[in-house]
């Protein structure tokens, strides 16, 4: 009995104080609201950067050179230029690397890309057939560099969808000419936005033949008599199969994996 009588003193207070009522159910209507906005927010913000990340590729494990040191003093990770394609080339070795899956080496530097009386400076990154497969990319128009162009050094280009707009507008690029540091370049195909974060996204770069893009269009810097990488990415088939790199995988290279 006690609870229904409890129960009516809330009613009649309740109609002898309506506008106090209603401005406490107001509040609590908008308590309740703004919880669940934020929380959608936060849910689509987080599958937002998944997206984003695995949009770079998944199961992927990043090398980048160490970094250099003289007098005791450390550079940058990335400066010592000591990842060659004897690098990729041995981690390609299955008998010795069971748990790698496809390996794409690039060598990458900044350059200027003029059309007509468009130019823009962005990273040109020179690349294998893999790079296509273990950075999900995807060709929107065209197609992606050959084995047989990469093999001959051939002035192709295929351009991430923000430059080919930024240097075509509307224009379809297939098939027309681009200079790349005043070098001639044939484009062969363009990506389809991919989006990233930071600077130099797949959709602002520009990828052309590994090969040339060490020797005739930024003459990269020699380790052992081999011409150096920049980054070399390899895929696993599934994540649980890495293991921790050696102390002497360490003293060579930064890796990060996604």
């Amino acid at each position: 009995m006690k609870v229904i009588k409890y129960f009516q003193v809330a009613l009649e207070s309740i109609i002898a104080h309506k506008l106090r009522a209603i401005l406490t159910m107001l509040g609590i209507i908008i308590g309740v609201a703004a919880v669940l906005i934020t929380m959608g927010i936060g849910r689509g913000a987080a599958a937002n950067i998944t997206a984003r990340i695995q949009s770079q590729g998944t199961n992927l494990l990043s090398i980048s050179p160490g970094a250099s040191s003289s007098g005791g003093v450390s550079g940058e990770s990335g400066s010592a230029g000591t990842l060659t394609i004897a690098d990729a080339n041995t981690l390609m070795n299955r008998t010795l690397h069971p748990a790698v899956g496809l390996v794409a080496p690039e060598y990458g530097a900044n350059a200027q890309l003029v059309y007509g009386s468009k130019n823009s400076r962005n990273q040109v990154t020179g690349v294998t057939t893999a790079q296509v497969t273990v950075r999900n990319l995807t060709v929107a128009s065209g197609r992606f560099l050959t084995d047989e162009e990469i093999q001959n050094q051939s002035q192709v280009v295929v351009l991430g969808s923000e430059l080919a707009g930024d240097l075509f507008e509307a224009e379809n690029p297939v098939g027309l000419s681009v200079r790349i540091n005043a070098q001639p370049f044939q484009v062969v195909g363009v990506l389809a936005e991919a989006g990233g974060f930071g600077r130099n996204t797949p959709d602002e770069q520009a990828y052309v033949p590994i090969g040339l893009a060490q020797g005739r269009l930024f003459n990269a810097p020699r380790y052992r008599g081999e011409y150096t990488v920049t980054n070399i990415s390899v895929q696993a088939p599934r994540p649980s199969r890495w293991t921790r790199p050696s102390g002497k995988s360490k003293a060579r290279c930064a890796c990060g994996t996604t």
